[in-house]
C-alpha cells in the first residue's frame, strides 16, 4: 500500500491501525478527522508530507514515530498537547509549526529530529518536558517563553548546533544533562528569579566563555558547568552564589567572579 485515503465519515485514526506500512507515503484525511491515536503511523518510513486537518484537537503518542522521511508538518490550532514522541525520529522533519493554544509538550515528542532547525515555542507554554528535543542536532537557537517555568532532563541534550538560547523571567527550574553537549553554545545568561538547576545541566558546552548567574539560585547540581570553554567565566551576583560553585562545579579552567554590575 502506498497512498490511503481515508473516507469523510472517520473522525478518529484508531492506535497502531497504519504502524509499520512502509510502502506508505501518502494519506489524504477527511475534513472531519478529530483524534490520531497513539502509534497510528509509527515507522511509515516514506510519508513525506501529511496535511493535517483543521478539527483535529488530538494527536497521539508515538503517533508519527520514526516517520523517517516527513519534512514538515503543521500542528492544528486546536491542539493542546503534543502528546509522547509524537514525532520522534523524525529524521528528515526540519520545520514545525507549534500553535499558540499548545501548553504542554509530552516526553521525547521531537527526540532524535536530526535535520530539525527551526522551532518556535508558543507563548502559553508551560514546561518542556524530558527528551522533547534531544539530539535535535541541526536545532540552531531557542527562546524560551516566559510561561516555561521548567526545563525537563535532557530536553535539548546534544542539540551541537544550537549556538542561541534566550531564558526569560518566569523559568525557575532547568532538569539535569538538559543542555549537555550543545557545543555551539557560547554564553549562558540565567534569568532573575530562576532558583534550580540539577547536575550536568551544561555539561561538556565546550564553546560557552561567558555564564550569568542572578543571586535567587538556591541550587546547582554537580558539574553543571564542567568542561565549559578554555579560560571560560561565569559571574555571579552575589557570594551566596559562587559558594555554590564550589570545586566539584566546575573545571579548573574556568574563573568565577562576583560583580553585581553585571545584573
Amino acid at each position: 500500500m502506498t497512498s490511503v485515503t481515508i473516507p469523510d465519515n472517520v473522525t478518529t485514526i484508531e492506535s497502531s491501525v497504519f504502524a509499520e506500512c512502509s510502502s506508505l507515503s501518502s494519506v489524504t484525511f477527511p475534513s472531519g478527522l478529530v483524534s490520531i491515536g497513539d502509534q497510528a503511523f509509527t515507522d511509515c518510513v516514506l510519508l513525506t508530507d501529511i496535511n493535517i486537518p483543521s478539527g483535529v484537537t488530538s494527536i497521539g503518542a508515538y503517533a508519527f514515530y520514526g516517520c523517517s522521511s516527513l519534512t514538515s508538518v503543521a500542528i492544528p490550532n486546536k491542539v493542546t498537547t503534543i502528546a509522547s514522541g509524537a514525532f520522534a525520529e523524525c529524521s528528515s522533519l526540519s520545520s514545525v509549526n507549534i500553535p499558540d493554544h499548545v501548553s504542554v509538550i509530552g516526553l521525547g515528542a521531537f527526540n532524535g529530529c536530526s535535520s530539525l532547525s527551526n522551532v518556535i515555542l508558543p507563548d502559553g507554554l508551560t514546561s518542556i518536558e524530558k527528551s522533547t528535543f534531544y539530539g535535535c542536532s541541526s536545532l540552531l537557537s531557542i527562546d524560551i517563553p516566559s510561561s516555561v517555568t521548567e526545563i525537563g532532563e535532557n530536553a535539548f541534550h546534544d542539540c551541537s548546533s544550537l549556538a542561541s538560547v534566550t531564558f526569560h523571567p518566569g523559568l525557575s527550574q532547568i532538569g539535569r544533562y538538559a543542555f549537555q553537549d550543545c557545543k555551539s553554545l557560547t554564553s549562558i545568561t540565567i534569568p532573575s528569579g530562576f532558583s534550580s538547576m540539577e547536575p550536568a545541566a551544561f555539561y561538556g558546552c565546550n564553546s560557552v566563555t561567558t555564564v550569568k548567574i542572578p543571586n535567587t539560585v538556591t541550587n546547582i547540581g554537580a558539574a553543571c558547568f564542567y568542561n565549559l570553554a578554555s579560560n571560560s567565566k561565569i559571574y555571579v551576583e552575589s557570594q551566596n552564589v559562587a559558594n555554590l560553585l564550589s570545586g566539584k562545579y566546575t573545571s579548573t579552567k574556568t574563573e568565577i567572579i562576583v560583580d553585581p554590575t553585571k545584573f
